[in-house]
């Protein structure tokens, strides 16, 4: 393979990208769109605060009157008086109650909620809740069980996990895992579908505006591919980093904004570097505990393992499936061709986010293991797997197969792509792919 010639298709491709108004849009707007999945709940939860609807709440029976106290969404109307239910049920648009409740049993197991719209599942939840807390109350007094009792029989549970590791114990969170492994895992997902297509498209349009036949004339076939998907990686590398910087710098401004944080941070460094004394413990009373513990989760999380390990499986799967995609490109003479074949070899990347739930329920059992050796589905699953804490045999198995996996795979793109680039008007099989493989 001549390097200079490949070194110029690299630069071609990277330059033409890099140089693009939506690569410099997405570069911008994607710490932006990954930081609004965590920040926009939070201020959606804050603005989603309607004003108080005022219930009527209608029981001839009277022994809820104590289940209906004002909350910040709702304020209840006792009476006891359902004469004038049907009154009230007449007047009820142009009222000043949003809805009528009527206690049709004893102890409220039957209840009727009639409003002037469309009822909320919160709010329909929050009123069950409402009477279920005085209807427990009223049963626990006639069987005489005072709720310190019902308290001591039915006590909060809560499970600290950590694990032993060099000798000490560290403290570690599950959920904190769960999240770090997925939005990794789908972050390879989605790159390598996008940055794939991308090689597919780029190898597809040079063949239809017959650009190609003057490029060949002077570099060889594999040489052109190998070009094209270096010079993609290199543009998805360039975004990556600076996705990483402007996320890290979104997270710093954000961070301000969570209550405690800064101050759990605090107490996890000086504990870390002046170990556990009666001050820093006397700090530690007046800050959330379970905010602590995800900060030292945070910090017990394989931070430079993940990041190495994201990069190398990012390459190795990019590599592996846009050679691929750029051997479609070259067999085809549409995008509309390219679809029966781009299914079966992104299938295994669609199964491997489908086993997601079964992975992160059970991170160290067989489906798991198996799906981080196998190459099609590791560059996803290892990446959910290591934030679990995975054996380096593991990764090292998992890295040999997929580095000889992608050189075998480009070899066998590049047999495609030398023969499908220069051929035209023809419907491809998978027979005809198989003799292109073949042909010496």
């Amino acid at each position: 393979m001549n390097l200079h010639k490949t070194g110029l298709i690299i630069a071609k491709e990277y330059g033409e990208r890099v140089k693009k108004k939506s690569f410099l849009i997405m570069t911008l707007l994607g710490p932006v769109l990954m930081a609004s999945i965590v920040f926009i709940p939070l201020l959606a939860n804050q603005f989603n605060k309607d004003e108080a609807k005022k219930i009527i709440v209608i029981d001839s029976y009277g022994n809820l009157e104590n289940a209906f106290q004002k909350s910040e969404n709702i304020i209840y109307e006792y009476s006891r008086d359902s004469n004038n239910t049907d009154e009230l049920l007449k007047n009820l648009s142009e009222s000043k109650y949003y809805g009528i409740l009527t206690i049709n049993d004893s102890l409220g197991a039957q209840n009727e909620l009639v409003a002037k719209e469309q009822v909320s599942i919160s709010l329909k939840m929050q009123i069950a809740s409402d009477i279920k807390e005085r209807v427990r109350q009223i049963k626990m007094e006639k069987i005489g069980i005072s709720k310190e009792d019902l308290d001591y029989i039915n006590p909060e549970v809560e499970v600290l996990t950590s694990v032993w590791k060099e000798g000490k114990k560290e403290n570690t969170s599950a959920e904190i895992a769960m999240i770090v492994g997925f939005i990794f895992g789908f972050v390879i997902y989605i790159v390598t579908f996008i940055y794939g297509s991308m090689v597919m498209r780029s190898v597809l349009d040079e063949k239809m505006s017959r650009i190609v036949e003057i490029i060949i004339s002077s570099v060889k076939p594999f040489e052109l591919m190998m070009g094209k998907v270096i010079g993609v990686a290199l543009v998805a590398i360039t975004q990556f980093t600076a996705w990483i910087i402007l996320t890290i710098a979104i997270i710093g401004v954000g961070q301000n904004f969570i209550p405690g944080l800064e101050e759990a941070k605090t107490i996890e460094m000086q504990a870390k570097s002046l170990g556990a004394t009666a001050e820093i413990e006397q700090l530690a009373q007046n800050v959330d505990p379970n905010m602590l513990r995800i900060v030292e989760a945070v910090n017990n999380l394989p931070v430079v393992e993940l990041i190495i390990a994201f990069l190398f499986f990012f390459i190795g799967g990019y590599f592996l499936y846009s050679s691929l995609f750029a051997a479609i490109g070259a067999a085809v003479d549409n995008e509309t061709d390219s679809q029966q074949f781009i299914f079966p070899i992104t299938l295994p990347l669609i199964i491997a986010m489908v086993m997601l739930q079964a992975i992160i329920e059970n991170p160290h059992g067989r489906i798991a293991y198996w799906f981080s050796i196998i190459p099609f589905t590791s560059p996803i699953v290892m990446l959910m797997r290591i934030p679990f804490g995975v054996p380096a045999i593991d990764i090292i198995i998992s890295s040999v197969l997929l580095i000889l996996t992608f050189i075998a795979t480009i070899w066998l793109a590049g047999k495609i792509y030398r023969v499908g680039i220069l051929m035209y008007g023809k419907k491809v099989s998978y027979k005809e792919l198989w003799k292109w493989i073949r042909y010496h």
